[in-house]
């Protein structure tokens, strides 16, 4: 935990080893524990995901929740890379796409400049 330098590292490494420290017998068999197919979600499963691990995958449909400013951009991170996320998660829909907004926040201006239809998003 020393050596990460963020809260998502920190974050991944605690839920790491509480999955890995439930599982029995040696951590080796606890790994391959984990990569086996069995742990493929089934066809009709609901899969939450963040932008950030969504690169490369599709779905059917997906919701991005929270499209609004200060969450879609982060604040913390860089217009460009965030802009990037963005175009990843909404690229992910096979079928569907539906974004979400709280009436009281601005819509996220990646939505806006997207022209997607704030009737059909919210």
């Amino acid at each position: 935990m020393q050596h990460t330098d963020s809260d998502p590292a920190r974050r991944a490494i605690t839920t790491t080893y509480d999955v890995l420290s439930q599982l029995n017998g040696p951590f080796s068999d606890r790994l391959e524990f984990l990569r086996r197919d069995n742990n493929e979600p089934a066809a009709d499963a609901l899969i939450l995901t963040t932008m950030h691990s969504s690169k490369g995958l599709e779905w059917d449909r997906v919701w991005i929740i929270r499209a609004e400013e200060t969450v879609v951009p982060d604040e913390k991170s860089t217009e460009s890379e965030e802009r990037r996320l963005f175009y990843v998660a909404v690229t992910r829909a096979r079928e569907d796409l539906r974004l979400s907004m709280a009436k009281k926040n601005p819509t996220s201006r990646f939505v806006l400049e997207a022209g997607i239809d704030a009737a059909i998003a919210t």
